[in-house]
């Protein structure tokens, strides 16, 4: 069933409380500048995107999205039944209140409905991966500007679990290069190019159907 204008806007309220949520499981948890997380900040440029059922905007979502929300998808589902993380990225898990944990299954919306979305819509923005990388950037940038905290990885590598063999190769590159902008190097060339031609074939294929 194809989604029409109210389809969108239900789904963006719901996105909506669902950032209003994670933003007041942060700050009641003293977590204030958990707010400028990654994935915080996608699901309002997502809401956004739903209410005015961008392309663009959506497509961008997807591409700057997928690859960490599968991730986290997996070592939720491994967590939940196995007791350990096979990824090894959702390290917070361990740590976090139950209120932040069951809010912080807002991962697991922001994986599924936007390939949803994207697939109903039947087409892909061909620059998606640039609105990830800018949008990437641009939440670096804020987040070295308002806090001394490793939030985004802006500070130090973060936890990179079954990805740690990238850690020398980041070390490297930041010895002359800040390390903010290489991971915004690294994302855009490791995560949203190819996240990008991924969906651009498929939604082609789908349309085709």
């Amino acid at each position: 069933m194809a989604l029409n204008k109210k389809h969108y806007i239900l789904l963006s309220i719901f996105f909506f409380i669902l950032g209003i949520a994670n933003v007041l499981a942060s700050l009641l948890g003293e977590y204030y500048f958990g707010i400028l997380w990654f994935c915080s900040l996608t699901v309002w440029l997502f809401t956004l995107g739903l209410y005015l059922r961008n392309n663009f905007l959506l497509s961008t979502i997807l591409t700057a999205s997928f690859f960490l929300e599968l991730l986290w998808t997996i070592d939720v589902i491994s967590y939940l039944t196995l007791g350990r993380l096979t990824i090894g990225i959702a390290e917070y898990l361990f740590t976090i209140s139950p209120a932040r944990f069951i809010i912080t299954f807002y991962h697991l919306f922001l994986f599924i409905v936007p390939i949803l979305i994207v697939f109903d819509q039947k087409k892909f923005h061909k620059f998606s991966w640039a609105g990830a990388s800018a949008f990437l950037l641009i939440v670096l940038i804020i987040t070295l500007l308002l806090t001394k905290a490793n939030i985004n990885c802006v500070r130090s590598t973060c936890e990179l679990g079954v990805f740690d063999f990238f850690n020398n190769l980041i070390s490297n590159l930041s010895s002359f290069i800040p390390l903010f902008l290489v991971h915004w190097l690294l994302a855009t060339i490791i995560v949203f190019i190819p996240t990008h031609y991924l969906f651009k074939y498929m939604v082609k294929w789908i349309s085709k159907e």
